[in-house]
């Protein structure tokens, strides 16, 4: 495989065949260091990988994101002016859909913050936070509790320790414990879900 003969780390805009193509890191809010969202310019089309998801709530438990930091990320992405989004595993969608996501993600941050400043624990909180406005998206029976479980760890270990660093992203692997069978199937379960919706 040929080396890059460029890289990027600030915003960085290719022309492509007569096409503008504006580059963006997601990093550190995604699973790994080189995603990029890409922005066709003149098609007014967004492409973002394993960030914004169309028509569908989050990604399992955010254990592949840094939660609080995602939220910002949307937020900036949905201020640049396109029409059409494109993200890497569900059906096509518009700009409407990705407000649609950031402000699901912005309820389930207020509810679960809510759940942790009550002193509520991760069960109750589940149980709490049913954010039915957003029933008619994709995986919401599958996953919601997941997404609460992940935002719940992510707020809890922010408030208690501040910001971590990238090495140690709240809501990462280091949270779920590998050996228990029942979390390890409860995993598993959602991700053949999640490749079966694919």
């Amino acid at each position: 495989i040929p080396l890059p003969t460029q890289t990027f780390s600030a915003p960085f805009t290719l022309n492509f065949g007569g096409k503008t193509i504006r580059l963006f890191r997601l990093e550190p809010t995604s699973h790994a260091e080189d995603l990029i969202a890409m922005h066709f310019v003149e098609d007014r089309t967004l492409f973002v990988t394993d960030l914004i998801a169309v028509k569908g709530i989050g990604f399992f438990d955010f254990s592949n994101q840094s939660f609080p930091q995602m939220i910002e990320t949307i937020r900036r992405l949905q201020r640049i002016d396109y029409g059409h989004l494109v993200d890497s595993h569900g059906p096509l969608g518009t700009k409407a859909d990705g407000d649609v996501f950031l402000h699901y993600l912005l309820d389930l941050r207020a509810g679960v913050q809510k759940a942790i400043n009550n002193g509520d624990t991760l069960e109750t909180t589940q149980h709490a936070v049913r954010l039915e406005n957003y029933r008619n998206l994709g995986l919401y029976d599958q996953w919601l509790g997941t997404n609460i479980e992940g935002a719940y760890r992510a707020l809890k270990v922010s408030a208690n320790s501040g910001p971590k660093p990238p090495e140690a992203n709240a809501g990462g692997p280091a949270d779920h414990d590998a050996s228990d069978p029942e979390q390890a199937q409860a995993r598993t379960r959602a991700l053949a879900v999640f490749c079966s919706a694919c």
